[in-house]
């Protein structure tokens, strides 16, 4: 008899379910994309802008014989930092230490850091082989958004180099 218009229709159905089918899946999926966008903007945005407030001086302090042997981390403002890292720079590499990640800073407050007498500041760094060979010290601050996040402000680093290379 007449099967094949039966097939046709059963054809296009099939067609049309999977059409729709395929539509709902990259809807959703388009959504979740750009909602997961929006919110890394969002909290891309607010720690712009909280960190805008950041302000850090940092001075270098000299020990025995006029060498630098420690620095000073100096809060200018009234955002108190929640702990900061720390970037060793050297000639052919950096290594970033997350020692002081909780040392708070007040507002207004200042925080000594002794090259010297922090040999071992973190569990995988060693400032032994290492400090000989730093050209450079970067500070990155971190604060508290709010929520219990915290974010460091990359924007507001402080840093001061060493011309030659440190010798402790």
């Amino acid at each position: 008899m007449n099967k094949r218009g039966i097939s046709n229709l059963i054809g296009v159905a099939l067609l049309i379910v999977f059409i729709i089918s395929l539509g709902i899946i990259v809807t959703n999926w388009s959504k979740k994309l750009t909602k997961e966008g929006i919110e890394i903007s969002t909290i891309k945005i607010g720690t712009d802008l909280e960190c805008q407030g950041v302000s850090l001086k940092i001075e270098q302090m000299k020990g025995p014989g006029g060498v630098v042997d420690s620095y000073k981390v100096i809060v200018k403002n009234n955002v108190p930092i929640k702990g900061f890292i720390t970037r060793f720079i050297t000639e052919n590499k950096a290594i970033v230490d997350y020692a002081n990640e909780g040392t708070e800073l007040k507002k207004f407050d200042a925080f000594v850091f002794n090259l010297k007498g922090n040999k071992k500041s973190s569990k995988e760094l060693d400032l032994e082989d290492l400090i000989n060979d730093v050209s450079k010290i970067e500070i990155i601050p971190r604060i508290d958004i709010g929520d219990g996040v915290t974010v460091d402000c990359e924007n507001k680093r402080g840093n001061f180099g060493f011309e030659p290379p440190l010798n402790l």
